[in-house]
């Protein structure tokens, strides 16, 4: 049953299916707010008035090729379209892909470079490395130079090995700081010399 107001609009409707690229866009062209009856009755005026609807492509004619790029996906390597205004660009192709990518490191909006405890557990863990402890970490300075956050002046301490290195407990805890900062100044070595062989 077609109401009042939808017969009055039947010639207008006609005249700007040809225009139009969803049923949504009718509705809008005639005023109507897009509620699920609406789109409804609006199919049914368009099937009475035996309309070619074959263009109807959801709205995606309406959308200007200019406005949207392709892009590749850099976590799964799909492409996909993204908006181009800054506002709607999206980086990745799904919400798992940016959770993925945005989780940790540099990429994540969060991410502070110059905080030290960022920088710390970002290049060597989240974990004690004297005993593996893991829920409540602190960062030690090897230098004592809190402006100092190089990666091979941090270390992940537990707060009682932590407390150690700063009492009379210290020689407990400085071999295993020796030999973190070994390891860790052999990785900054071959990641260099990594570097230097590629260019």
């Amino acid at each position: 049953m077609i109401k009042r107001k939808t017969k009055e609009n039947l010639d207008r409707i006609k005249e700007l299916v040809p225009n139009c690229f969803s049923y949504s866009d009718l509705c809008r062209e005639i005023g109507w707010k897009l509620t699920g009856w609406n789109i409804r009755t609006m199919q049914d005026c368009v099937e009475l008035l035996g309309c070619d609807c074959t263009h109807f492509d959801g709205g995606k004619g309406r959308r200007s090729e200019e406005s949207y790029e392709k892009k590749i996906c850099p976590m799964c390597e799909k492409e996909f379209y993204s908006k181009k205004t800054k506002k709607q660009r999206k980086t990745t192709c799904s919400k798992s892909c940016a959770a993925s990518y945005f989780k940790t490191g540099p990429r994540n909006p969060n991410w502070k470079d110059s905080c030290y405890r960022t920088t710390c557990f970002f290049h060597h863990g989240c974990s004690c490395i004297v005993c593996g402890e893991y829920k409540v970490i602190e960062v030690h300075h090897i230098d004592k130079d809190r402006e100092n956050n190089n990666i091979d002046n941090l270390v992940p301490l537990c707060p009682t090995h932590h407390k150690y290195l700063h009492s009379k407990y210290k020689s407990e805890v400085i071999p295993f700081i020796n030999k973190f900062v070994i390891d860790v100044r052999e990785k900054m070595k071959e990641i260099a010399e990594g570097r230097n062989g590629n260019t």
